[in-house]
């Protein structure tokens, strides 16, 4: 259906008095009113973009008219524009478990890994070293950042997750975070897992911190979305359908209703490219903004990454002057953030320095994490002496 939207205030009888909205816009009417909706759809295909479509009021009229529709195919990529993507793929990141000594409810959202490395996707897919418990000194050891609920968790004890069913010989899966430091809910904790019952001391056949959260995880809910305790978000509806690396906290909820015939009616019917980014959500998709004004915000860090084929591929649809439709705010923010590390290497960064940033990385040197602060932009445009000094993305040097 179509529809024309109008609103009034007041509690009075409606009657054919709309027009009275008191200046608010749709977006803040519908703050008020309107629902996210609950669960999803069992199909992807059931879903869709809401458009707005605002018409201009004539010379002759008192009001404008806002109408909403939906929107099954993304009919704005016209022809000679390009699409890009975000495919990092959420994980089972919340783990509910006890206090090791009080039997306290406590519960784990993995953030970030520490060791044995930064990429989410790397650190997810390693397991623990064969050895006794605990693992001797200088073992690649499992350090995660996390959000940690339990006021009795402190410093040095142990959060228990252990999974609801047994093996068929009976052993118990169980993972057993370490509290390393912590301040408030931010904690760093260290993850070992094993079987218990076990008589294998040397771990859980091989098992990957990936595997032993498939298990005993849970993705993190939305908190629009009411469901019970026991009504477990399945992964398939939780994923993109093109998520490919492991990272996120969260789900891409902006691409969860593209099906593999929308992204082939982008590419083969309009002729458009679609590149690849990987910005993994963080714990800061949770955090709720309290602060007065935007500078008393702090932003958690996320990670990004991509591959030197993906960013050939945007810098010729810049240089080709075709639109970049990206799909979902984390897709923006990586792009974004891409040009800004851009502008830094060319205004702050000899070439020399510039050209040395990939054999640094490779060396794991100062430059092995490429960083973009939340205010960085504003910096640079300073350092550029205003937004008409920035350099553009066109014809920007390899």
């Amino acid at each position: 259906a179509v529809v024309v939207l109008e609103w009034v205030l007041g509690e009075e009888d409606l009657g054919d008095h709309f027009g009275g909205g008191g200046g608010l816009t749709l977006g803040e009417v519908l703050a008020m009113v309107g629902r996210i909706a609950r669960p999803p759809y069992t199909t992807r295909s059931g879903s869709g973009n809401a458009v707005e479509h605002r018409v201009r009021p004539a010379a002759d009229e008192a009001r404008g008219a806002t109408s909403i529709s939906k929107q099954d195919r993304p009919s704005t990529n016209a022809e000679g524009t390009d699409a890009a993507i975000d495919d990092s793929k959420a994980f089972r990141a919340r783990l509910v478990g006890v206090h090791h000594r009080t039997g306290e409810d406590a519960e784990l959202l993995l953030l970030a890994p520490v060791s044995p490395s930064q990429d989410p996707a790397f650190a997810l897919a390693c397991g623990l070293p064969v050895g006794p418990r605990p693992s001797p000194p200088g073992c690649v050891r499992h350090v995660w950042r996390c959000l940690l609920r339990g006021g009795s968790v402190g410093v040095g004890d142990r959060v228990v997750c252990r999974a609801k069913e047994s093996t068929d010989d009976g052993r118990t899966l169980a993972l057993v975070a370490t509290v390393a430091a912590r301040e408030g809910m931010d904690a760093i904790v260290t993850l070992e897992w094993s079987y218990l019952g076990s008589i294998n001391d040397s771990g859980c056949g091989g098992l990957t911190l990936g595997q032993v959260i498939d298990k005993l995880g849970h993705f993190p809910r939305p908190t629009y979305i009411k469901r019970s305790e026991d009504e477990e978000m399945g992964a398939d509806e939780y994923q993109t359908m093109h998520a490919l690396r492991e990272g996120s906290v969260a789900a891409l909820s902006a691409g969860l209703h593209l099906t593999g015939w929308t992204m082939a009616s982008i590419i083969n019917q309009r002729g458009a490219s679609v590149a690849r980014v990987t910005l993994h959500v963080g714990g800061g998709t949770f955090q709720p903004i309290d602060a007065d004004s935007a500078k008393g915000h702090r932003m958690l860090a996320e990670r990004m990454s991509i591959s030197s084929t993906e960013l050939a591929a945007l810098r010729r649809a810049v240089d080709e002057g075709r639109p970049i439709i990206p799909v979902g705010t984390t897709t923006a923010r990586a792009i974004e953030s891409l040009y800004w590390w851009g502008v830094r290497l060319r205004l702050e960064v000899p070439q020399k320095r510039a050209q040395s940033v990939g054999r640094e990385q490779s060396r794991g040197g100062a430059a092995s994490t490429l960083h973009v602060g939340q205010w960085e932009g504003f910096r640079l445009a300073r350092v550029a002496g205003g937004g008409g000094g920035l350099p553009g993305a066109a014809g920007a040097p390899e």
